[in-house]
């Protein structure tokens, strides 16, 4: 994805696929017993640059909140998890609510925590 993200600088699908690659990365690493914050962060970051030219983009909104829920779960004092876990519900309904066609595919995951 770096490579597509070098080629295309203003392809923010491209940052949003790294991603969400760096996502499902983090959690093969915290099944591993590994901790998967460098990852996860790289994550963040990556869905950062791809929302600040597009802020409403609901889709990079919920992985934004995958990330976070999966931070939470990560090595961290539990007032930190529980701002982490806060932040990423908030930022789900948010894109669920600009966008209520991705509810099929994300309300699950942070409805039942």
């Amino acid at each position: 994805f770096q490579q597509a993200i070098e080629a295309e600088p203003e392809s923010q699908e491209a940052r949003l696929l790294s991603a969400v690659l760096h996502r499902d990365w983090a959690a093969w690493l915290a099944l591993l017993g590994g901790d998967p914050t460098p990852v996860l962060r790289q994550g963040l970051a990556l869905v950062e640059e791809a929302l600040t030219p597009r802020p409403g983009w609901a889709h990079a909104r919920a992985v934004r909140a995958s990330l976070l829920e999966l931070l939470a779960k990560a090595p961290a004092p539990l007032e930190q998890q529980q701002a982490w876990l806060g932040e990423a519900r908030r930022e789900l309904a948010e894109a669920l609510a600009q966008n209520p066609h991705l509810a099929p595919e994300w309300s699950a995951p942070l409805a039942a925590r």
